[in-house]
Parts: C-alpha cells; structure tokens; sequence
C-alpha cells in the first residue's frame, strides 16, 4: 500500500528550516558588521582587520638590499581609513652609503606605503656621524629617505645644538634643515 505524502507540510518544513538559515546567517554578520553596515554597506571606521604583536617587519629595494627595518610590540591596521598604527615603534633605516638611522617614538602610523608618522618623544639618531634630532612629530617618507616637521626640533652633533620650528632632512646626504626661528650653540674644537 502506497504512503501518502503530504507536500504542503513538507514546504513549510522546508520554508522554515531555510529561515533558520537565513536568522542564523544576519544574527553572525549582525555580530561583526554594526546594522547600519548591513542596511547601507557602511564600514565601521574603527573595524580591524589586521593586528600584530611583536611585529617585525623588513623593506627591500629593487636589488635586494635591506632598507629599512622596524619593530614594534603591537601594530593595528584599520579597514576604512588604510591606516596602521604602531606601539612605540622602532625604525632603521640604512641610506644608499650604507649609514644606519635610528628612530624611536611613543606611536607611529603607516599610511599606505608612503609615508610614516612618528608622534611623541621622536628621536632619530645616526651614530656614525653622532647626530640626533629631537621633536615631537616627525613625517618620514621611505622611498626618498626623507623627514620633515612642522613642530620644534632639536638637533645635536657632537657638542653643537641647533634648535627651530621645522625642519626638513635627506637622510641619505646626512642634510637637516631648520627653517624657521632657529638658534644654536657651536662649541669650536
């Protein structure tokens, strides 16, 4: 004898089982998206989506020679603005003579591939030729070996200080230039 089979119980079966699906599916995007990015495809501009810690990171040239080295104990990249953020970050960059610069600050942001900013208590240093210059926010350009400010800076060589607002520097012909309001101590050899 043939079983009957009842198909409108099996499509409302079936029609709430695919809505089961369905909540599961909004309430886990719901969980990592904000309702506004759901309704309008807003990003959360604080969303991460990449974080390190004990980051490490090298740069090379076309050649491959290492230019440039930096470390840091936590780095958070954030989707909407392209920016990443480092924890007192630790730079090294070697120039085309193969000097080595240093640079230290309480936080840096990458911004895209181009550009770095170091911001309180920066310190960049060359112990081959024993400058190091001090400010508070520095802008360093990788691919021109580059740094400019804005803010007070002060430089020291040997026993010589300089001190002004902004500056601009080539670190690969070991150039620092004050530009505005500068003063100085030379102490002659």
């Amino acid at each position: 004898m043939a079983k009957s089979v009842n198909l409108p119980r099996i499509t409302l079966i079936a029609g709430l089982g695919g809505c089961v699906v369905i909540v599961m599916y909004l309430m886990l995007y719901w969980d990592r998206n904000p309702p506004g990015a759901l309704l309008n495809g807003a990003v959360d501009p604080h969303q991460v989506d990449l974080y390190a810690e004990q980051a490490h990171g090298m740069k090379f040239d076309d050649t491959g020679k290492r230019v440039q080295t930096f470390t840091s104990p936590r780095v958070t990249h954030y989707v909407q603005s392209g920016e990443t953020l480092m924890e007192t970050p630790v730079l090294q960059v070697l120039t085309s003579k193969g000097e080595i610069w240093d640079g230290v600050a309480r936080t840096g942001t990458l911004i895209g591939d181009t550009e770095i900013h170091l911001q309180g208590n920066v310190i960049i240093s060359n112990k081959d030729n024993a400058t190091q210059l001090h400010t508070e926010q520095l802008h360093y350009f990788p691919e021109r070996r580059e740094v400019t400010s804005d803010v007070a800076v002060l430089v020291n060589r040997d026993d010589d200080t300089l001190r002004g607002i902004g500056m601009r520097g080539d670190l690969d012909r070991n150039r620092i230039e004050l530009l505005r309001k500068v003063e100085g101590n030379y102490v002659q050899p």
